[in-house]
């Protein structure tokens, strides 16, 4: 992939090394993501970026335009993790003995609404408590439905890619 980039160079240890300018990853590409049809697409536990190309375009190395279009940068901390891996993040985290601690406090026929802790709200279930582990794994949630561009545009879309990467 980066070899379509433009190169820029780069200074190291007294010389000029040409290295791709991975930064020139643009607004406009996002821009003329509206060409082309995306669809949602739903993670299933344990898949990465390869998989999902894979089983989308049977071309694991298209992951890259999967985490483009979803603005994925750091695809360990950004991307679904399975269920496994996020009891693991979460130990890690806040420590093995504070999976169920509270987080925080929510409506408790809305979880994604934080309410300030109230003893009496508490008594009378009003309010309720959200542990670390429920709130990493309402987190988590958001990450599994992601945008993908259809397996039938995919070509133009890595052709249109080329022509805006072009200095």
């Amino acid at each position: 992939m980066f070899k379509k980039f433009p190169t820029l160079a780069y200074a190291s240890d007294n010389r000029f090394v040409n290295v791709s300018d991975i930064f020139i990853r643009a607004a406009v590409i996002k821009e003329s993501l509206d060409n082309f049809n995306l669809e949602t697409y739903t993670i299933e536990d344990g898949e990465n970026p390869e998989d999902v190309a894979f089983r989308l375009y049977n071309d694991p190395t298209l992951y890259w335009t999967i985490l483009l279009v979803n603005d994925v940068i750091d695809p360990i901390n950004d991307w679904y993790l399975s269920s496994d891996v996020l009891e693991e993040f979460v130990k890690n985290k806040y420590g093995e003995n504070f999976l169920n601690t509270t987080h925080h406090w929510v409506l408790p026929d809305n979880p994604l609404i934080s309410v300030e802790y109230d003893s009496v709200k508490l008594a009378n279930g009003e309010i309720v408590a959200i542990s670390n582990l429920e709130h990493e794994d309402l987190v988590n949630d958001d990450k599994q439905d992601i945008k993908v561009i259809s397996p039938s545009f995919i070509r133009d879309f890595l052709k249109e890619f080329e022509n805006l990467i072009r200095v």
